[in-house]
């Protein structure tokens, strides 16, 4: 599980792609990414990537 909750953008795109390469190499076929709510940033980062 990665929690992006108070990350600004530039720091969650980095934990995000960082986070999501190291569940491809763990073979993992399901994560959960908390995002939360704010200006929506997030939501739409995880979305788009």
């Amino acid at each position: 599980t990665l929690d992006m909750r108070g990350m600004r953008f530039e720091e969650g795109e980095t934990a995000l792609l960082r986070f999501l390469d190291q569940s491809v190499l763990a073979n993992l076929t399901q994560v959960d990414i908390i995002h939360g709510k704010g200006t929506g940033a997030l939501k739409q980062l995880v979305q788009d990537v």
